[in-house]
């Protein structure tokens, strides 16, 4: 079976070329898992500190952009509530406005909110394009997509080097798996 098989456990095939020829030497790989990592700087931070690996959660936003967010609602992990009281300008009028749900939120209303830093910090939402910028073959990143439409997702990799990329979904395995044919990108399973 194919690595883009929701059922294949020949994912190895696509793994990072450190993790298969050992470049490591004796070291295991150092992984890291939505830690402040992700809040802040995953890539600068996890390169900084020898991480080989880390593992980042994509949600897309209401007009199909991506950012890194863990949980679907913003509230536990952003200041939304203060900068955006009444909900989601886009669905003020909704009961549902004040769930903060990453899809109900643009791109730039997103751009005004920080991430919660108990040491003080004043830290963007990262968006998933400008860490595939910065990090550029210097880690193997695990993308879990929570929330995404695989054309838009299949737009923004295209202008990335993806040969350090691995797909993951506990949500949907279908769309997963049309996600890996359409990027060539293997696929996880965890």
């Amino acid at each position: 079976r194919s690595s883009t098989d929701p059922g294949s456990t020949a994912a190895s095939a696509h793994l990072h070329p450190a993790l298969v020829y050992g470049d490591l030497g004796d070291r295991p790989p150092a992984a890291d898992h939505r830690t402040r990592l992700e809040q802040y700087r995953p890539d600068h931070h996890a390169i900084e500190r020898g991480v080989d690996i880390v593992e980042i959660d994509i949600q897309m936003t209401q007009e199909g952009e991506f950012i890194l967010m863990h949980d679907w609602s913003l509230r536990r992990t952003t200041n939304v509530e203060i900068v955006f009281p009444d909900g989601a300008p886009s669905r003020a009028e909704a009961a549902s406005a004040r769930q903060y749900r990453v899809s109900d939120f643009t791109l730039d209303d997103i751009s005004k909110l920080r991430l919660k830093d108990p040491g003080g910090g004043d830290h963007p939402v990262p968006t998933l394009d400008s860490v595939l910028e910065r990090t550029d073959g210097k880690l193997l990143l695990l993308l879990e997509l929570k929330n995404w439409a695989v054309d838009k997702l299949v737009s923004l990799l295209k202008d990335h080097d993806t040969g350090n990329i691995l797909l993951w979904t506990k949500s949907n395995p279908w769309k997963l798996r049309d996600t890996a044919q359409a990027t060539g990108i293997g696929v996880a399973y965890i």
